[in-house]
């Protein structure tokens, strides 16, 4: 056969599911094969055990059907790698008939050996072709290696400390962005309620004004009320318990028969004028009377001298 396919291993993702892998690359007998569970942590295990070669399918089935063994998980990884016996089984007599099909199974079997090589070279750390001499020495190679990670090493140690820091930096930021977010929002809150306050004061005011404003009006209309005398409620003289007094000029107004009498019996004002005027003068009335008290007190005194 021939070998137009140059790998010799294939490489899946476990989904949590498949349990059937296509083997993608030809072989000559399924002790050839070797299957490989890598877990999510890199970690790699070599399969004895557990799956079964579908040949015809050309397919891996793992893990088998009915087994405990759960299908590999997101994370997992399994490896199809070829491993070909590093022999040679060809054997030829002298004189004797050379079979095709027996060199092509050795030219195949060398061919399928050299890609595998070839694959492992690949993952394996290489020299410059220009290194010679002390450049090509594996043992200070590998201290420089052993050198450089033990600085990976520290480098991560100091990255992961510096990461731990600055997360507990963002927990602070965030704890401190939690409490002034939660501040402007009590702030806002306050505000709002001193805005509510304010606009129920303000409403109060203008309660309050109105109100004023009302009373104001109605002072002035009981004031304008009170000093209108065009009996504005169209009051008669029966709702106050004057039905019986008319409205009569005093000059109008009758004399009683009690009235009449009594004037009746007053003296006439000329009768009394001219019996004032023959009454005596006062003065004079007085004059005399004290002439008269004179005359008595000298009476008296003659008598006590001439007894």
């Amino acid at each position: 056969m021939t070998l137009s396919y140059s790998q010799a291993k294939k490489v899946y993702q476990g989904d949590g599911t498949t349990t059937r892998w296509e083997i993608g690359f030809p072989f000559l007998q399924v002790q050839d094969l070797q299957i490989i569970r890598v877990a999510a942590d890199g970690t790699e295990t070599v399969l004895d055990g557990d799956f079964t070669v579908d040949t015809q399918l050309n397919e891996v089935c793992y893990p088998m059907s009915g087994s405990q063994t759960l299908p590999l998980a997101q994370g997992e990884k399994l490896i199809l790698r070829r491993r070909t016996p590093l022999t040679q089984q060809m054997a030829f007599d002298v004189q004797q008939a050379l079979d095709p099909s027996v060199l092509e199974a050795g030219y195949d079997k060398a061919a399928m050996i050299a890609q595998e090589l070839a694959e492992e070279l690949s993952r394996t750390v290489r020299f410059p072709l220009s290194s010679a001499g002390a450049q090509t020495d594996a043992q200070g190679y590998l201290n420089t290696l052993s050198q450089t990670q033990q600085a990976a090493v520290q480098a991560n140690s100091s990255a992961l400390q510096a990461l731990a820091q600055a997360q507990q930096a963002l927990t602070q930021l965030q704890t401190l962005a939690a409490q002034a977010a939660s501040s402007a929002q009590l702030a806002q809150g306050k505000a709002s309620e001193a805005s509510t306050s304010a606009q129920e004061a303000s409403d109060d005011a203008s309660a309050a004004a109105a109100s004023a404003q009302t009373a104001a009006q109605h002072a002035q209309s009981i004031s304008a009320h009170l000093q209108n005398t065009d009996n504005p409620h169209a009051v008669s003289k029966a709702q106050v318990g004057l039905g019986n007094v008319d409205n009569t000029a005093d000059m109008d107004k009758p004399v009683s028969t009690a009235t009449q009498a009594a004037l009746d019996l007053k003296a006439d004002a000329a009768e009394v004028n001219a019996a004032l005027d023959l009454k005596a003068d006062s003065a004079e009335v007085e004059e005399e009377v004290a002439d008269i008290n004179a005359a008595l007190a000298r009476k008296e005194d003659d008598d006590e001298f001439h007894p």
